[in-house]
């Protein structure tokens, strides 16, 4: 059981890093 939480919070974090880079970028654009 520990192994697999561990698991899903490196996906939720690998998610939520691509999710902030990918916000990132949108407002670099916008400020173009």
């Amino acid at each position: 059981m520990s192994a697999l939480l561990y698991i899903a919070l490196i996906k939720l974090s690998l998610n939520t890093g691509v999710e902030l880079k990918v916000s990132s970028n949108l407002l670099m654009v916008e400020s173009r």
